[in-house]
């Protein structure tokens, strides 16, 4: 057996943890190491560990079709996580890594009006740049994965 990616440990053991809480750990202990061995033993940088990581992230947008899907047939869900890396994953479940340039409060401060006009067209004083608008508007986002 391959060792547990730091995700997939961290998976492991809230699932021990739910069964010890629901008095199940003697029955279903060796099922929970069994299920997450199986499918999350490629490392921290495969695919389906980055899937993980990405559904487990904070969800900032959906429905979303990206510049360059050029069929424009699959919109994607945008997720962030706490590091501020962007997740675009696509209807076949594809992740593409994306990461900001700079400071998400400088970018929003230094940017705000052609950042809020992009994605607004009309806004107002009092309306806030979010890491969504960041990223829709782009210029301040680079790819970090194909």
């Amino acid at each position: 057996m391959k060792p547990l990616t730091k995700f997939s440990q961290r998976n492991l053991e809230i699932i021990q943890n739910f069964l010890l809480y629901a008095n199940m750990e003697e029955e279903l202990g060796q099922a929970a190491i069994d299920y997450i061995s199986e499918d999350h033993v490629d490392g921290e940088d495969s695919p389906q560990a980055i899937l993980e990581r990405a559904l487990a992230a904070e969800l900032i947008g959906e429905d979303i079709y990206l510049q360059d899907d050029l069929n424009e047939t699959s919109p994607c869900k945008i997720f962030a996580d706490e590091d501020k890396i962007i997740y675009a994953v696509d209807a076949s479940d594809n992740v593409t890594l994306y990461g900001l340039i700079g400071d998400q409060d400088e970018i929003a401060s230094k940017h705000r009006d052609e950042i809020l006009e992009y994605c607004l067209s009309v806004y107002t004083p009092s309306d806030e740049v979010s890491l969504m608008d960041i990223f829709l508007h782009g210029k301040y986002v680079k790819k970090l994965s194909e």
